[in-house]
C-alpha cells in the first residue's frame, strides 16, 4: 500500500512538472538546444538531469529520439551511448512499475484488445522471446510496450535483462548517428565521421542479422500473430 501511496506522488508530481514544462514550451526544438547547452556547461550533474528527463518524457509518451541524438551529439557515441542505454533502461523499468504496481487493472483493460492483447498472450507462451523480438522491431511502440509488459507475469528481472541485451543495439545506432551530426555539422571532422558511418553501417547490418535471427526462429510469429503486423516471409 505504501508503494502504490509513494508512486501515485510521483506519478502526480511528475505530471504537473510536464504540463508545466509544456505549458513554458520546453517540449520545443529550441528548447531541447538549451537543454543540451546547459548541460555541457554543467558535466557533473548532466548524466543525472539527462536521465531524468529521459525518464519524464518516456513515461508520458513523449518521443526520446531527440534526446538519444543529443546525447551522441554532447558525449561522442561512446559515452553517449551509454547515457542513453541507462536512460533508456531506467525509462523502462518506470514505465513497467507504474503498470504493474500502480494502474494494473487499467492498464490490463486498456492492452484487452487488437494487437496488444495478442502481445500479452505471447509473452504467457514464449516468455522472453516475444520482448525480444518487440525490442529489435521499430513498428512496436516502446513507451506503450513497456506499460504493456507491466501487466504481464514476466518477472522484473528478466523483463530489465531481456530489454537490455536486444534495445541496445538501436540505441547504440542512434547515439553514433547524434556523434556523426555532431562531427558534420560542428566539429568538422573529416576522419572521424568517415568512421562513424563505418560504425553505423555495421550497427544496422548486425541489426538486421538480429531480425533475420529471429524470424528463422519463429520469434516473429509468435509475437505478431493476429497483431495485424505483416511479416514478410524469407525467400529459401
Amino acid at each position: 500500500m505504501k508503494k502504490k501511496v509513494v508512486l501515485l506522488l510521483l506519478m502526480l508530481g511528475a505530471g504537473v512538472l510536464v504540463f508545466s514544462l509544456k505549458s513554458c514550451g520546453f517540449f520545443d526544438p529550441e528548447s531541447f538546444r538549451l537543454f543540451f547547452s546547459f548541460l555541457a556547461v554543467h558535466p557533473f550533474i548532466s548524466p543525472l538531469l539527462f536521465c531524468a528527463a529521459y525518464v519524464l518524457l518516456a513515461v508520458f509518451l513523449i518521443p526520446t529520439l531527440p534526446l538519444n541524438l543529443g546525447a551522441g551529439v554532447l558525449w561522442g557515441a561512446t559515452l553517449g551511448s551509454l547515457f542513453s542505454i541507462l536512460g533508456t533502461m531506467l525509462a523502462s523499468v518506470a514505465s513497467f512499475s507504474i503498470a504493474r504496481y500502480l494502474f494494473q487493472g487499467r492498464f490490463r483493460q486498456r492492452f484487452s484488445r487488437g494487437m496488444w492483447a495478442a502481445i500479452l498472450q505471447d509473452v504467457e507462451n514464449n516468455d522472453w522471446k516475444v520482448i525480444a523480438f518487440t525490442r529489435l522491431n521499430p513498428a512496436f511502440p516502446t513507451g506503450l510496450l513497456n506499460y504493456c509488459y507491466g501487466v504481464t507475469s514476466i518477472p522484473l528481472g528478466k523483463y530489465t535483462w531481456t530489454t537490455l541485451l536486444f534495445i541496445a543495439p538501436a540505441t547504440v545506432v542512434i547515439a553514433y548517428l547524434g556523434s556523426f551530426l555532431g562531427d558534420f555539422y560542428l566539429r568538422g571532422r573529416s576522419q572521424e565521421i568517415m568512421n562513424r558511418v563505418l560504425v553505423i553501417s555495421m550497427a544496422v547490418a548486425v541489426l538486421a542479422l538480429f531480425k533475420y535471427m529471429a524470424n528463422r526462429h519463429g520469434l516473429a510469429k509468435a509475437a505478431a500473430s493476429h497483431s495485424g503486423i505483416p511479416l514478410v516471409e524469407e525467400n529459401r
